[in-house]
């Protein structure tokens, strides 16, 4: 087997980007490359190898809470994301390859139970796949507002569906404000979650 000399993972940390992506040891053994996909944000490959998505540079995975499945058809994992202001967003990754088109609706019957809340899906559709996705509703815990998002993603070229819990606890003293991070958070969520694209079957899967 070969060494790929241009992942990050196979490069002298000096090389590397000094972002929290590439500092990160779990975390950088996943990441595709040390080119930014755009600014801030770099390219993230799934360890059963059957979607990619781009991830804020800023981020890590948590290694105690990944789990993958020896037929590459299961992957969890949550990922922290890091503000400057010192905020932490979650994002939960359930990955599911073996989702099937025709049974979207029991899918999203069972994002929703997770989520234990009733949620409006809107449905974005591309070539490759079908996107839902809902604002969660509005909570306070402690003190701090909780301002969520959940997303349902379906391939529509084969098997495979994936279910996102996104979540930034802020606190704010104005309903300005807190819109203000509300739309910066939808903005940030769907730049992530518009990028995931799932990847051809490997040869000797």
């Amino acid at each position: 087997m070969s060494i790929d000399f241009t992942r990050p993972d196979s490069m002298r940390a000096e090389d590397l980007p000094q972002v929290r992506i590439f500092q990160d040891d779990f975390t950088r053994q996943f990441m595709q490359s040390a080119e930014a996909a755009e600014r801030g944000y770099y390219v993230f490959e799934s360890g059963t190898g059957k979607y990619e998505m781009a991830i804020p540079e800023e981020s890590t995975i948590d290694h105690a809470g990944y789990s993958m499945e020896e037929n590459n058809d299961f992957e969890s994992y949550l990922i922290n994301i890091y503000h400057e202001n010192g905020v932490i967003s979650h994002l939960q990754v359930t990955f599911l390859g073996q989702n099937d088109p025709q049974f979207v609706e029991e899918y999203l019957t069972i994002t929703q139970s997770h989520a234990g809340e009733e949620l409006e899906f809107k449905k974005i559709t591309d070539e490759c796949l079908d996107l839902y996705f809902s604002a969660a509703q509005d909570k306070r815990l402690n003190g701090m507002d909780q301002i969520g998002y959940i997303c349902y993603l379906q391939n529509l070229k084969g098997p495979g569906g994936m279910q996102l819990y996104y979540d930034t606890y802020c606190d704010t003293n104005s309903m300005d404000a807190y819109e203000e991070i509300r739309e910066a958070e939808k903005e940030k969520i769907l730049k992530i979650i518009s990028s995931i694209k799932f990847l051809p079957v490997r040869s000797n899967e």
